[in-house]
């Protein structure tokens, strides 16, 4: 892929994925298996190549059609820290949203596995909050400073801290309310992200913000109706129902 002009690589993977047969549903990874109705099978292989290439920091530019950015940037101007959340089942593409952020220089933090962080394309990386014991300590710090904080709260299988279930067609994710408490107490704004691969070899990223929070279950409520919106109109192919803008 390095031997492919950079302005050409992403395409260049996007074009990989799409000699995958749309109506495939099983690979011999079950690492790329298609997670439960969040994401198609494209979907989850595009996010596996981008993160390799992210891994051996190969710069590309994705092509990004974006809306409700907006929410993040109106909060940061009244200094108040931004919860930016997603599932693992679509968190290899919806991770791109990180990008225009970072361009525009909005300070971020990952809460991820590993020290630090690849930004989508951009060749670097940003520290992260590993989730060991009293990291809630630091993303309340960073929500405090006026940070973003991206994070994933789901999980394939039920425990006692993830006891919601969204509900698929292909099974069910289940969803932790913790970091959506943590948000509330420190009076940060909520925003839902969600990312889906067009027919145009576009990335659509969405983002709402929680609207009129009252409680956690009111929240968590309003983001379990966001991904099932957005699984219907992954199922139907149908453009996300905001209006878009580009972001470079």
């Amino acid at each position: 892929m390095r031997a492919i002009p950079r302005s050409y690589r992403f395409g260049v993977a996007v074009g990989i994925v799409r000699t995958i047969p749309q109506a495939l549903r099983h690979t011999l990874s079950p690492q790329l298996e298609r997670r439960p109705g969040v994401s198609s099978l494209r979907e989850v292989i595009l996010g596996a190549m981008l993160e390799a290439m992210d891994d051996r920091r190969i710069r590309f530019d994705p092509l990004i059609i974006g809306s409700g950015f907006e929410s993040i940037h109106e909060a940061l101007r009244e200094h108040r820290g931004v919860l930016l959340i997603g599932t693992h089942a679509n968190g290899s593409l919806v991770r791109a949203a990180m990008r225009p952020l970072y361009d525009a220089g909005v300070p971020l933090t990952v809460i991820a596995i590993s020290d630090r962080y690849p930004i989508c394309g951009a060749g670097r990386a940003i520290p992260a909050i590993r989730p060991v014991q009293n990291f809630m300590i630091k993303v309340r710090t960073q929500l405090r400073d006026a940070h973003v904080v991206c994070g994933m709260i789901d999980a394939f299988q039920q425990s006692p801290q993830r006891a919601h279930e969204l509900r698929a067609t292909d099974g069910s994710i289940w969803v932790s309310d913790s970091l959506i408490r943590l948000a509330l107490a420190c009076k940060a704004t909520i925003v839902f992200a969600a990312a889906r691969l067009e027919r145009n070899s576009e990335l659509t990223i969405t983002l709402q913000a929680a609207s009129e929070v009252q409680s956690p279950d009111d929240c968590r409520r309003q983001f379990i109706l966001f991904f099932e919106r957005h699984m219907t109109n992954t199922a139907s192919g149908e453009a996300g129902c905001y209006s878009n803008v580009s972001v470079r």
